[in-house]
């Protein structure tokens, strides 16, 4: 609905600038000047749109890896002190790894 607004009001817009244009009171530069505007608006969209894209993969990646995470963790039973290196720590000098070796 907000988009069919904004179109309305666009192309209201359009219809007043061609009526001043055919009366004449526009400046010789116009239709130079309202290309380099469709232009540089054409330019925003394409950047909204890529950057939407990228937002969007990267939240895809999110949710496959924690899907990844969570599947290695309580179906798999997976266990990261199995594959940790069995190294002698002592619990003073490193007392969260001594405690996940």
């Amino acid at each position: 609905m907000r988009r069919a607004v904004m179109e309305t009001k666009i192309d209201n817009t359009l219809k007043q600038v061609l009526e001043k244009r055919k009366s004449g009171s526009l400046s010789s530069n116009f239709t130079f000047r309202m290309m380099e505007q469709i232009r540089v608006e054409t330019v925003k969209q394409e950047r909204r749109k890529k950057r939407n894209l990228l937002f969007s993969l990267l939240a895809a990646l999110f949710v496959m890896l924690g899907t990844l995470v969570y599947y290695l963790f309580f179906y798999l039973d997976f266990s990261p002190s199995d594959f940790m290196l069995h190294l002698k720590l002592s619990s003073t000098s490193f007392p969260l790894i001594a405690f996940y070796a």
